[in-house]
C-alpha cells in the first residue's frame, strides 16, 4: 500500500497504533490538537508542532514573505486555541533552498517574529538545514492552561449545540481567487483569510474559562473533516445546518460569478483557523452572551446526535450523509 492509499488520516492512525498510549506526566497525547502535560500549580503544558511545505501549503507567487512567517506562527497558535491555552515559547526549523534570496528569507522571520510579539510568545531556538528544491518552516510551540479547564475533542454529547467562532469556507475560497489570478483587489477579504488568518486565542480562553463548553478544534482540514475528529473521540455523529454556516456574502457573491458552491468551500475547504465546539443546548445562550460581551461572535451550526455519521440539513430541510473527509495531504493533491 502506497500512501496515496493509506492517506493522511491513515496514516496518523497507524502512527497512533504504533507509539502506544502515552505514560508519565502526559495526560493526552497523539489524537488531540495539542499534547497535554501535566505541570504544576494546577496547571498543564500544552505541545503542538506544524509544517509548511513550499508547493503543498504555499506558493512564493501568492505568498508575502512576512506574512508568511505571520501564517507560520498562527496555525501553531490556533492548536493552542484550540485547547483553550496561552502560548508562551516557540522553536522553529527551516529548510531552505541554496538559491533562496535572503531578503525573503530574513522578511519572513520578521513574519513569524512580529506574530510572537503580537501574541506575546518567545522565540527561543530551532534550527535550519539545506532543502533540495522546496522551502519548508516547521514550528514547534508550547502553550499553557488551567489542568480543570482544557478542551478535548472527546467532551462531546449527544443532543448538544455544535458552534463555530467566525466565518467558515473565506479561506478556500481566497485560495482559489488566488489560483485565479483574477479579481484579487475585489475579493482581498477572501485572499487575506487565506493569507494572514488570525488565530482565537482569545475566543479559545473564554469558551474554556466558562467552564460551559464540552469539546473544542480548530478548524484547519474543514468543517465536517473537523467535525468528524471530535464526534470520532466523541462517540456521537451530528446534524449541520447549512442555511447556519456563517459565510461572508462576499464568498457567496465569488462562488456566483465563477460557478462555484460557497457551502462546499465552507464544509471542505480548511484553513479557516476559526474554533468550533460544543455546548449543552441550556449553556447555549449564556456562553454566546458571555462571547458578546467580549466582542466575540458565536454561531450555532447544528446538534451532535447519538446516531454515528455527520448529516446535512441542506436549504429545504432535507437531510443527507455526507461523507467525512477534507483535505488530505497525500490523497489531495498540492496543486
Amino acid at each position: 500500500m502506497r500512501l496515496s492509499e493509506l492517506g493522511e488520516f491513515g496514516l496518523i492512525e497507524k502512527i497512533r497504533n504504533k507509539i502506544g498510549p502515552p505514560g508519565g506526566e502526559v495526560i493526552k497525547g497523539i489524537e488531540d490538537d495539542c499534547a497535554v502535560v501535566e505541570s504544576s500549580g494546577g496547571k498543564v503544558y500544552l505541545y503542538t508542532t506544524d509544517i509548511l511545505v513550499e508547493g503543498i501549503h504555499f506558493k512564493r507567487a501568492f505568498s508575502d514573505p512576512v506574512n508568511l512567517g505571520r501564517k507560520a506562527l498562527a496555525v501553531n497558535i490556533s492548536d493552542i486555541a484550540a485547547m483553550g491555552g496561552k502560548p508562551l515559547y516557540a522553536l522553529f526549523s527551516l529548510g531552505a533552498p541554496k538559491s533562496s534570496e535572503v531578503i525573503f528569507i530574513d522578511s519572513m522571520i520578521s513574519g513569524i517574529s512580529s506574530m510572537a510579539k503580537e501574541y506575546g510568545i518567545d522565540l527561543v531556538g530551532g534550527d535550519t538545514s539545506l532543502s533540495p528544491e522546496a522551502l519548508f518552516i516547521n514550528i514547534f510551540l508550547v502553550g499553557e492552561s488551567e489542568k480543570d479547564t482544557v478542551l478535548y475533542r472527546s467532551g462531546a454529547g449527544a443532543g448538544q449545540v455544535i458552534f463555530v467562532t467566525g466565518e467558515v469556507g473565506s479561506s478556500a475560497a481566497g485560495l482559489d481567487v488566488l489560483k485565479r489570478a483574477i479579481n484579487i483587489k475585489k475579493y482581498a477579504p477572501l485572499t487575506e483569510a487565506h493569507l494572514t488568518p488570525r488565530p482565537h486565542i482569545k475566543e479559545g480562553e473564554i469558551i474554556s474559562s466558562s467552564g460551559l463548553a464540552t469539546s473544542l478544534i480548530d478548524i484547519s482540514d474543514g468543517v465536517i473533516a473537523d467535525l468528524g475528529h471530535i464526534c470520532e473521540e466523541s462517540k456521537v455523529g451530528a446534524v449541520i445546518k447549512q442555511s447556519d454556516l456563517p459565510i461572508l456574502e462576499l464568498c457567496y457573491q465569488y462562488c456566483a460569478n465563477y460557478g462555484l458552491k460557497a457551502a462546499d468551500f465552507a464544509l471542505y475547504g480548511g484553513e479557516d483557523y476559526v474554533l468550533m465546539g460544543t455546548v449543552p443546548e441550556h449553556s447555549y445562550y449564556e456562553l454566546r452572551d458571555l462571547m458578546n460581551s467580549e466582542g466575540c461572535p458565536l454561531f450555532p451550526v447544528g446538534r451532535t446526535k447519538a446516531e454515528p455519521g455527520i448529516r446535512l440539513q441542506n436549504q429545504n430541510g432535507g437531510i443527507t450523509a455526507v461523507e467525512i473527509n477534507g483535505y488530505d495531504h497525500f490523497k489531495n493533491r498540492g496543486d
